[in-house]
């Protein structure tokens, strides 16, 4: 099972377009347990609560 996952890039349109969805998919699947940690690191200067606003559904 996945326990952490760091994710380079994590602003682009990439991550906002498969690798997000697919962790929601894996959660809802019951891959991903609670204890779960993403880290995401990007060139991008954008504070973390727009970072999650556009991460969400």
């Amino acid at each position: 099972m996945i326990d952490r996952l760091a994710v380079f890039g994590a602003t682009g349109d990439l991550t906002a377009r498969y690798l997000l969805p697919a962790l929601a998919a894996l959660r809802a699947a019951g891959h991903l347990h609670g204890g779960f940690r993403l880290t995401g690191a990007s060139r991008d200067a954008r504070p973390e609560c727009c970072v999650v606003d556009s991460a969400a559904p």
